[in-house]
């Protein structure tokens, strides 16, 4: 982001994601700490089993830990939705992030040469991939978010630790 939404934007782009992907929201002592989410990569329906990941974290914040767990949860949760690939897409000299999503199986898949304007200037943006179902000739048909059972989203949640205690969800 370039300037913070307010409440309402915020809001309203996570009613618009959750009738197709999950959003999840890191918790630290009832103050949010961060979130992940994922949307569309691409709007033409034969990329529906591909989706594009985000995840951000109070910069002054110490997140111990919860940035993995919540990216796994995402993914997990992403699975159960048909999704067979995921993009990240990151400033390409962030070299954080981009550790962060190597540690997690994600690889190159290419860099876009000055494609994102922030803080004064232009930045390359590292475009990186991981498959989380193998590609089928047939893939069944993806099913949005809003669809899923809560049972299938408390068991995601709960194998991946995600809420481990009252303290860190």
């Amino acid at each position: 982001e370039c300037t913070v939404p307010d409440v309402e934007e915020f809001a309203a782009r996570m009613r618009a994601t959750l009738r197709r992907y999950p959003y999840l929201v890191a918790v630290r002592g009832g103050e949010i700490v961060g979130y992940a989410y994922a949307s569309r990569a691409f709007a033409r329906a034969a990329y529906d089993w591909v989706a594009d990941l985000a995840i951000y974290f109070k910069m002054d914040h110490d997140h111990h830990g919860m940035a993995r767990p919540l990216y796994e949860t995402l993914m997990a949760l992403l699975k159960r939705q048909q999704v067979h690939k995921v993009y990240a897409l990151i400033t390409a000299d962030n070299r954080k992030s981009l550790r962060f999503h190597e540690k997690l199986g994600f690889t190159p898949a290419g860099v876009l040469k000055k494609c994102g304007f922030k803080l004064g200037c232009w930045h390359d943006v590292a475009w990186l991939e991981k498959a989380l179902i193998d590609h089928a000739v047939s893939p069944s048909p993806l099913i949005p978010f809003a669809q899923l059972k809560q049972a299938e989203i408390e068991a995601v949640i709960t194998q991946k630790g995600a809420g481990k205690n009252e303290h860190d969800r």
